[in-house]
């Protein structure tokens, strides 16, 4: 590299598709910069803090803002990830039940049995001595509680690390983008536009604080002011229920 292109400190010269490299007089130094997709890769943090600061300026200058998820798809898609180990990324299954071709929602044609099943994962259930979950009715008999490995429970309350208003979202995601689902199908439109649309007056009302144990009885209504009928999620293991 000849010496001209570092002429100018204090500027990002491009050394390659999407390598920065900046020129610094102190201690004679550069810093490398990598920018990938939603990510980027600093190589040296220079001397002190406030050079530092400095420097994640500078970086800021040549890097878009994050894009941040919103909406309960936007947000269960981006939390999805450690669920995809055991479900596959595509929801095409593996370790955990398939999701995909519409089979999360043979299992569950109620949205309320999946939210209370992820919420406390298989050991609860098999604690309080809830053999099976989901559509008792299922084609080839229902899915027996930990009869395919173990599901930890995802919900705070249970142990695991998401929020009410965050297991929503994983659940969503899980039937509309991985289940395929058609929220504009006369079978899934109300519930989609309930649960999982950017509107939806349920998830607005977890991220308030109503928790999905208390979400039955907390009066939510829809976009013309009528009540939302919800089944009891409860705050325990529970058996599923039929279609209808």
């Amino acid at each position: 590299m000849s010496p001209g292109r570092w002429v100018d400190v204090g500027r990002w010269v491009e050394v390659g598709d999407g390598v920065l490299a900046r020129r610094y007089g102190e201690l004679d130094l550069t810093v490398g910069l990598v920018v990938g997709d939603g990510a980027c890769l600093v190589v040296d943090t220079r001397g002190d803090a406030v050079q530092g600061t400095e420097l994640a300026a500078a970086v800021r200058s040549v890097t878009a803002a994050p894009e941040v998820a919103t909406g309960p798809l936007g947000v269960g898609a981006e939390q999805f990830g450690v669920c995809a180990s055991c479900h596959g990324s595509n929801g095409e299954g593996g370790v955990g039940r398939k999701f995909s071709e519409g089979e999360v929602d043979k299992t569950f044609p109620h949205i309320e049995d999946q939210l209370r099943f992820v919420y406390f994962g298989t050991a609860q259930y098999q604690v309080a001595g809830v053999e099976s979950y989901g559509n008792p009715e299922r084609e080839g008999g229902p899915h027996l509680t930990q009869s395919l490995g173990v599901m930890p429970g995802q919900g705070a309350l249970a142990g695991g690390d998401l929020t009410d208003d965050e297991v929503l979202a994983v659940v969503c995601h899980e039937r509309y983008d991985l289940g395929g689902a058609d929220p504009a199908s006369d079978e899934w439109v109300e519930e989609f536009e309930h649960w999982c649309s950017d509107e939806s007056p349920i998830y607005a009302a977890l991220e308030s604080g109503t928790s999905l144990a208390d979400l039955a009885d907390a009066g939510v209504t829809d976009a013309e002011g009528e009540p939302i009928e919800i089944l009891p999620i409860g705050d325990a293991p529970a058996e599923g229920s039929p279609p209808g």
